[in-house]
């Protein structure tokens, strides 16, 4: 007789340790003796970004491109935290793309912190990311995480965040204040619509039409109604839609964030949670 096997996940840990994203890097210029053949090969290409600690290509690029390093927009930001003595921790780094160059890294920020469901504590963070291979621009966005696990969701709830291209554009820091200021004063809303959540019934309709669209890989949804993860959080805040919430930030958080250090799909499905229940953009 068969026995069919439990799935589990282990808890991915977090790490705040910047140095994996920290690697020095630089711009070269691209050119060949033969004119005809670097025309051939790099077309308007006419810079490559390259890894000074190992000499690899990271990508090419027009000679227009500027480097923006994953140092100088950490310190940037940073730096605007202190001038707005707005306490910060570095709660999670992570890479993605294909060469390890993109960076994601997120700062709680533990003096917007808020409570849902009478006991449910959140706490916001600010997510930076920045690639060297021109697949991610300069980005702010952010997020809430729930403490009692660890879930997290991106949530921007209208505040258009700042997106930077690698072309003749620097950091602003003012800029960056002006959206910290704007989203911090929608708070209030994201604490509203998750409440609606709690008090809005469950049912298997919606479960089926909100998993469809959370999960565009079929093991990724068979994944999820094998752990039964809203029976686990049905259980623990009643039969609502913030327990639908709850459970698809777990397997988001726990389960996707542990099948490899790229974090691309990650967050891609912690947005597509937020569109679907919570209306964000």
């Amino acid at each position: 007789m068969s026995v069919k096997k439990v799935a589990t996940f282990k808890l991915r840990q977090s790490t705040s340790d910047t140095s994996s994203v920290l690697f020095p890097v630089e711009v070269q210029s691209l050119r060949f003796n033969n004119p005809a053949k670097e025309k051939e090969i790099i077309g308007d290409r006419g810079v490559a970004v390259i890894r000074k600690d190992t000499h690899k290509i990271i990508c090419t690029a027009s000679s227009e491109y500027q480097l923006q390093t994953h140092g100088e927009v950490l310190k940037a930001v940073e730096l605007l935290f202190k001038k707005n003595k707005i306490a910060f921790t570095v709660s999670d780094v992570r890479t993605g793309g294909t060469r390890g160059n993109r960076m994601y890294v997120n700062y709680i920020l533990p003096q917007y912190q808020f409570v849902v469901h009478r006991t449910d504590k959140y706490i916001p963070f600010l997510q930076v990311q920045n690639s060297y291979d021109k697949s991610l621009l300069f980005n702010l966005t952010t997020g809430i995480f729930r403490q009692i696990c660890s879930n997290g969701a991106i949530i921007t709830h209208g505040v258009k965040f700042l997106t930077k291209k690698h072309v003749h554009e620097n950091i602003n820091l003012e800029e960056i204040e002006i959206n910290i200021a704007a989203w911090a004063s929608n708070l209030g809303i994201v604490k509203l619509t998750l409440e609606k959540l709690a008090n809005r019934k469950l049912t298997k309709k919606r479960v089926e039409e909100v998993t469809a669209k959370v999960f565009n890989r079929k093991r990724d949804l068979t994944g999820f109604v094998d752990l039964k993860l809203i029976d686990k959080n049905v259980k623990e805040v009643g039969n609502n839609e913030y327990a639908l919430f709850n459970a698809l930030t777990e397997y988001a958080t726990h389960v996707l964030g542990s099948f490899t250090d790229n974090y691309d799909y990650t967050n891609n499905a912690y947005r597509r949670i937020s569109k679907i229940l919570l209306g964000t953009e």
